[in-house]
């Protein structure tokens, strides 16, 4: 029913987010080994290597878009779009302080956005 494509969405996205997380982990190590608390991450402590990590983001991402493809096309259209906008703002304008905060805003409610979209199309 409904709820059980919720679910799974919601799911998709925890994917997502985890794929993203270990993006910007990536792309800010140098960063990151010298700042606190970022330092404790465990790909820039150096206890999680960057191959697996990497592989474990590809996995992720990959997992992600199949799954939400079983739920809806549109689906995999949002959770690529978060992962862009998630991308750009981490790597172009994280430092900018009134431009940051409101793509920040704009990806929190993009899983709100797809959970509506779920419930009001009944998919599958």
């Amino acid at each position: 029913g409904t709820w059980s494509l919720l679910v799974q969405g919601f799911a998709c996205f925890g994917l997502m987010t985890s794929a993203v997380a270990i993006f910007n982990d990536l792309a800010n190590i140098p960063e990151r080994r010298v700042g606190e608390p970022e330092k404790h991450s465990p790909i820039a402590a150096g206890s999680l290597g960057v191959p697996i990590a990497a592989t474990a983001m590809i996995g992720f991402y990959i997992s992600s878009l199949i799954w939400a493809a079983f739920i809806d096309a549109n689906l995999v259209y949002l959770l690529i779009l978060f992962s862009i906008g998630a991308a750009i703002r981490s790597l172009l304008i994280k430092s900018w302080r009134l431009l940051s905060p409101v793509v920040f805003l704009a990806l929190i409610f993009l899983p709100l956005f797809a959970g509506v979209h779920i419930c009001g199309s009944g998919s599958r």
